[in-house]
């Protein structure tokens, strides 16, 4: 996830897009990749998915990672408006999100339980 990949609609609501990694349904696809592996956008990248590709092992998204994503894509939407300060709250939440082992991360269930997302 990245601030590209968040379209917002009439209503202002935020709907989550990616045809960055999209394959022709025609090309043969190994797992969840194509031929050529793609991963994203290097600043989005969890750290262990980085690691694997630095190791020339095969890197293993997981929900963790998603996670990783999400905290970054969410400093970044902050970051952006000019005069809005993140609220502790949401700091908290995406510094516990960017953590660099996925087992410190919280669940995507405990992010959107969060009361600030309620």
């Amino acid at each position: 996830m990245k601030p590209q990949n968040v379209l917002i609609d009439d209503a202002c609501n935020g709907l989550l897009c990616d045809f960055e990694g999209a394959v022709d349904c025609g090309e043969r696809t190994i797992g969840l990749f194509s031929k050529t592996l793609r991963l994203g956008t290097p600043t989005f990248i969890a750290p262990e998915l980085e690691l694997a590709l630095k190791e020339h092992r095969h890197p293993h998204p997981s929900p963790a990672s998603d996670m990783f994503s999400f905290g970054v894509l969410v400093q970044d939407v902050f970051g952006a408006l000019d005069g809005v300060c993140m609220p502790a709250e949401v700091h908290s939440i995406c510094a516990a999100c960017v953590s660099e082992h996925p087992r410190d991360r919280p669940t995507a269930r405990q992010v959107l339980t969060h009361k600030w997302f309620l």
